[in-house]
């Protein structure tokens, strides 16, 4: 017999998903253990490489892929709790950062988008070398999750987890820009802003103007995500990035929180 969960049940003061999104941007840091994660790098096909931290453990379980979101890094508190967590219950985790995230922007030109299989290909062929015959289990931060789903379509994976991931990239952007939430995207855009800046290969005039008028996440991607990703527009690079059309493809056991 089947056992549902119990009830989700908030953590005062944090009540609603706005407040728990935001908790960690909100609230005095923990003091978190140095970082000791082995760096490697994976070469991308266009040139470049991404760079992503090893934190293994004796007799794991599985290792874990663990992929940040918009705007994130391997380094971010959040998804080093996470990575803590993980391996305190037995697993090896490897924490990467997307292109153009943390530290590993100087490695390559451009940044990543919901839909950047090509760049997870390499990734996924390191990380099974580093299970060594062992399940790999992919985990993503909102669009590091969907990032993992729409390459689960293409690649393969022992089992998913995905938090609070975008499957439908375009009511997820209309949610962002509702008035609540505009301290959530400035701080999202302003980081995104930053990365792009920070291009080791530059930006085009053309995108240096763009992003003196980007005010949105939207904006942004009509700006930066679709052009570079080779999508006609924003619409088109949403549509075409939404896992949530898909599902009936996914094959490996999976939970989307």
């Amino acid at each position: 017999m089947k056992i549902p969960p119990a009830p989700f049940r908030p953590r005062f003061p944090w009540l609603g998903g706005d407040l728990q999104t935001l908790r960690d941007t909100l609230r005095r840091p923990p003091r978190l253990p140095p970082d000791v994660g082995l760096p490697l790098t994976t070469a991308l096909p266009c040139g470049g490489a991404l760079l992503a931290f090893h934190d293994p453990v004796e007799n794991p379980l599985a290792l874990v892929l663990l992929l940040h979101g918009l705007g994130g890094s391997s380094d971010r508190e959040g998804l080093r709790r996470m990575g803590i967590a993980l391996q305190a219950a037995g697993f090896s985790v490897l924490r990467l950062n997307l292109r153009g995230a943390g530290k590993g922007r100087p490695l390559a030109s451009g940044t990543y988008a919901a839909l950047c299989n090509q760049d997870l290909e390499p990734v996924f062929q390191l990380a099974r070398q580093l299970a060594n015959g062992i399940p790999l289990v992919g985990v993503g931060i909102s669009l590091g999750g969907t990032i993992l789903l729409n390459a689960c379509f293409e690649f393969c994976l022992d089992a998913l987890v995905c938090t609070s991931s975008p499957l439908d990239l375009a009511l997820c952007s209309a949610s962002i820009e509702r008035p609540r939430n505009r301290i959530y995207q400035h701080w999202l855009v302003k980081r995104l802003v930053q990365q792009t800046l920070e291009d080791p290969a530059g930006i085009t005039a053309k995108e240096k103007h763009a992003l003196k008028q980007v005010r949105s996440i939207r904006d942004f991607d009509e700006a930066i995500t679709a052009p570079r990703w080779g999508f006609s527009s924003a619409a088109a690079y949403y549509k075409q990035a939404s896992p949530l059309y898909q599902l009936d493809r996914l094959k490996v056991p999976s939970m989307l929180l």
